[in-house]
């Protein structure tokens, strides 16, 4: 619970369909990565394959409910740049029991 308090806190909301409503009747700006956790542990920097993950469709029919505006940027190359630990077994675990992938240590070639 306090990393979840930590993180509203810090103005990071749950990804659900009220909460993105919510912010946006509020006024205030939604920035999504649809692809996030899952694009994240199945893309290496050591491979040249990249992973699109097309499960999360449904921001764009709640932006269209809330005439809210949809700017799409396009960011490339940053598998090429930064890598996550690789404990799959582990983080799978922690991701469905806490909502968060543990280990999460990105590292790269800056650090």
């Amino acid at each position: 619970p306090w990393m979840r308090d930590l993180g509203q806190w810090l103005g990071a909301r749950e990804v659900t369909r009220e909460a993105i409503g919510l912010s946006l009747r509020s006024g205030a700006s939604v920035v999504l990565v649809p692809g996030g956790q899952a694009e994240l542990f199945a893309t290496s920097s050591s491979t040249k394959q990249v992973r699109i993950y097309r499960g999360h469709r449904g921001f764009v029919r709640v932006a269209l409910q809330h005439r809210a505006r949809l700017v799409p940027a396009f960011s490339f190359g940053e598998w090429e740049l930064m890598d996550n630990v690789s404990m799959e077994g582990v983080q799978r675990w922690t991701r469905s029991w806490l909502g968060f992938p543990v280990p999460f240590w990105p590292y790269g070639r800056w650090g």
